[in-house]
């Protein structure tokens, strides 16, 4: 049996299942800043490898990474960067594109292995500049989702050929992520699509606004996308149902993370706090994943959020800031 509460400006649906977990959400958690880091250029993109504490960093023209555990960089720094990262595997490896290749890298190793070139012949309707919006491998890395202008493409990765191309009717595409069942890509309204390509994208249900980024709780198989105006879904991908739409924020969200401890979920703004005061107190917060409370709001200076990232352990969480800095939280419970 489904039920809908309203707390204030938050509506949820949930099931009884997740009503019994409801009074998780009144432990305390705070977040607590450790370090800031002053870096070279304004940071987008943000991944933790899945074990271990090594951090990718996208910049506009390049890619840093770092140590979580000394704040310290690392490894070589990768030039000619202009598209998102994703981690694979379960070590302590990423995915990046660089320029129109795809490549992998694992902290430690000399050199980068290449997966892919994207060839011009690949793309629908060439728009300049061409920009890569997201990319997305499937479990074993045997196929990578690579969204651009106007199409995505799947690549079949052991064969080094292209399987299917999906047109889609805006100029650009949107964060794209990897999920059991296949990838979700998410420029206006959050679309399934098959790794396999077969059959067409499956539209998620109840989305009453823009997604604009996503996160995905892999092992209870749930879908969590930030919306334009402050908003936050939660879908079961197993039943394809719509699990609540709430409203944990008072802007737009530009940055969303998840980890499985606890379930937490967090979210980040680029409000300007020059033109609103309150955004300060407002750019970062921790939601209970289960229920959409807001458990705590982190205070610190920030120009608006970019990113977020949560470290394999789930206790330290990282945030991109607008302004060049790097801030490391740890979660305190």
């Amino acid at each position: 049996m489904l039920r809908t509460m309203h707390e204030g400006s938050v509506q949820t649906t949930m099931t009884g299942f997740e009503i019994v977990l409801i009074s998780l959400a009144t432990r305390g958690f705070s977040l607590k800043l450790i370090k800031t880091i002053h870096v070279s250029e304004r940071p987008y993109y943000l991944a933790f490898a899945k074990t271990g504490c090594k951090l990718a960093v996208g910049f506009g023209d390049c890619v840093e990474f770092y140590d979580a555990s000394t704040w310290r960089r690392v490894g070589p720094r990768f030039k000619k960067i202009g598209s998102p990262i994703c981690t694979f595997g379960t070590g302590e490896g990423f995915i990046f594109c660089n320029d129109f290749r795809v490549e992998s890298y694992t902290i430690g190793k000399r050199a980068t292995q290449r997966l892919l070139n994207i060839l011009p012949s690949d793309i629908i309707g060439l728009v300049s500049p061409i920009t890569i919006d997201g990319i997305a491998a499937c479990e074993d890395r045997s196929v990578l989702a690579v969204t651009l202008a106007k199409c995505i493409i799947l690549y079949d990765l052991g064969h080094s050929r292209r399987i299917k191309t999906f047109a889609l009717g805006e100029d650009f595409g949107g964060e794209t992520i990897s999920t059991r069942h296949g990838f979700v890509e998410g420029y206006g309204r959050a679309r399934i699509f098959s790794f396999s390509g077969v059959g067409e994208p499956f539209m998620l249900p109840g989305q009453a606004d823009t997604s604009l980024n996503f996160a995905y709780d892999r092992f209870h198989d749930i879908l969590y996308s930030g919306g334009t105006s402050g908003d936050l879904y939660s879908w079961d991908l197993r039943r394809k149902r719509l699990i609540y739409h709430a409203y944990p924020m008072d802007h737009g969200v530009s940055a969303i993370a998840f980890t499985g401890k606890h379930s937490l979920i967090a979210m980040g703004s680029r409000a300007d706090p020059k033109l609103d005061d309150s955004s300060t107190a407002n750019a970062l917060v921790i939601v209970d994943g289960r229920t959409a409370r807001v458990l705590c709001r982190a205070k610190f200076k920030t120009d608006g959020v970019m990113a977020l990232a949560f470290s394999s352990s789930g206790e330290e969480l990282v945030e991109a800031d607008r302004n060049g800095t790097l801030n490391f939280f740890r979660l305190i419970h």
